[in-house]
């Protein structure tokens, strides 16, 4: 076992203390079989060996001792000498040929020396009760051993941001023991790319996949400097239920000398929707497929690759439990007791029997007598009522007149009313009842069934409504 380097395709247990939590997801989806571009980690291990076999770990210390976290100038300054002790500290040698030899690896995987991105992946990222998206260091388009044994020693160094130093202070994760790994993977050539959640942020609709997409690399959608499209997606049909189509002005795109750079979009694509149907429904399966594999609620980092052929050009670059809608619970009653169609048919017969009750009661007034006598009804199918509007059903409620259909039209207002026309004023009959209650059981039960697959994947639905309701709980990453 390599102690300073970690191959995404390891078969070895993922470990969140040695890999962070960016590192130990990408190994967990690659071993799962999704579309991961290829890499490795760099442990936390070696994090600790530079902070531990020199004395980084006291002049840090020193540094945050007394720190006054309300002082944002006090903050910044500590922060700023904080990252330049790390990244002019020599590397323990152990550490940079085991991780020169890594990347070495790779690039024969590769078929030669391709662009990588070197991305941060801390112990304290990706928490289900904590967000740290964006406050460690990113490179993209990182070329030769050099450049990324360099962007390496910045991700460690981004550990100490005077942002990520506040928010640990805020959140109460101590910096004592706190470690980073780093993620040396193949470098995407994106040609749309963006984030994907399993969920509705705005409202909590768990039923729907949200996509935000935009040209180029996806830093830019992360970071908030460019509106993407968005797409609203049902998690059970995979149809695009909403689209909002947004001007795209800026991406980010390579400049062909192991860099990236800004550009301007031209006119015609700035308006132009950034996934075509089938790549929508495709990052959404993506993001269901992480859904269904953690078994909880995720926010996915996907692009789609301008190399790759259609129907293999998605990919997944992260997936990590969302954090703010997964820490609400949505409770589940069963209000009618009883199991399976028993429960769900006594819900539907208390119903009607609360209807029967509103219906048949005597009015109290002489205003609640008038309205009493007028309510609305369906209109039965018959060759002389073709018309589709609603039928006044007029009822005397001090004998037991039966109730006449009359149409609203002038026409039939003439007509003398039929015999046959004449229904029982104790409602439907027993047969339509039943039949009612049949259907609409089976069809409830459907829809239950297909609801508790979809927001609970990895729960075994029992067929009893109430011991589901009972023994289902929050989902755990």
């Amino acid at each position: 076992m390599s102690l300073y380097s970690f191959p995404f395709d390891s078969t070895e247990t993922p470990e969140h203390d040695r890999l962070g939590g960016k590192c130990t997801s990408l190994v967990i989806m690659t071993n799962a079989g999704m579309p991961v571009p290829p890499g490795f980690a760099v442990t936390t291990d070696a994090f600790d060996a530079v902070m531990n076999d020199t004395k980084l770990h006291d002049q840090i210390a020193a540094h945050l001792k007394g720190l006054d976290y309300n002082s944002p100038a006090e903050l910044d300054r500590q922060a700023a000498l904080i990252r330049e002790l790390i990244l002019t500290q020599e590397v323990p040698e152990a550490v940079r040929l085991e991780v020169v030899a890594a990347y070495n690896r790779l690039m024969e995987i590769c078929g030669g020396e391709v662009p990588v991105a070197v991305r941060s992946s801390a112990t304290a990222e990706d928490l289900p009760d904590a967000s740290f998206a964006g406050q460690q260091d990113t490179y993209l388009w990182i070329i030769g051993e050099h450049n990324v044994m360099q962007k390496v020693r910045e991700c460690w160094a981004s550990l100490y941001t005077a942002r990520a130093i506040s928010y640990r202070e805020a959140n109460n994760i101590p910096s004592e023991g706190l470690s980073i790994a780093v993620a040396v993977q193949k470098m995407v050539n994106s040609r749309s790319s963006g984030v994907a959640m399993t969920i509705d942020p705005t409202t909590g609709d768990r039923t729907k996949i949200v996509i935000d997409s935009s040209w180029g690399l996806g830093e830019m959608v992360v970071s908030g400097e460019v509106t993407p499209d968005n797409y609203v997606v049902d998690k059970v049909m995979l149809s695009v239920v909403r689209r909002i189509v947004s001007d795209k002005h800026e991406e980010l795109v390579p400049n062909g000398r192991g860099g990236i750079v800004r550009r301007e979009v031209e006119e015609e694509r700035r308006n132009s929707p950034s996934l075509s149907e089938e790549e929508i429904v495709s990052v959404a399966k993506l993001a269901k497929a992480a859904d269904k594999h953690y078994g909880c609620v995720q926010d996915v980092e996907w692009a789609i690759d301008a190399d790759l052929p259609d129907g293999a050009n998605v990919l997944l670059l992260q997936s990590r439990p969302e954090t703010v809608w997964s820490q609400k619970e949505t409770p589940l009653a069963n209000l009618s007791g009883g199991a399976g169609i028993e429960a769900i048919t006594r819900s539907l017969l208390a119903s009607i029997e609360k209807t029967k009750s509103s219906t048949t009661s005597p009015p109290t007034s002489r205003k609640e007598e008038r309205s009493s006598q007028c309510r609305h009804v369906p209109l039965r199918a018959s060759p002389r009522h073709t018309h589709s509007r609603p039928l006044r059903v007029l009822r005397d409620g001090k004998s037991s007149t039966p109730i006449t259909w009359y149409s609203r039209t002038a026409s039939a207002r003439k007509r003398k009313p039929s015999s046959g026309s004449a229904i029982p004023s104790t409602g439907p009959t027993c047969s339509s009842l039943s039949r009612l209650l049949v259907w609409s059981s089976l069809l409830a039960a459907s829809v239950l069934t297909t609801l508790a697959t979809t927001l609970f994947p990895q729960r075994t639905v029992s067929t009893s409504v109430s011991t589901w309701v009972t023994t289902t709980s929050a989902p755990s990453v």
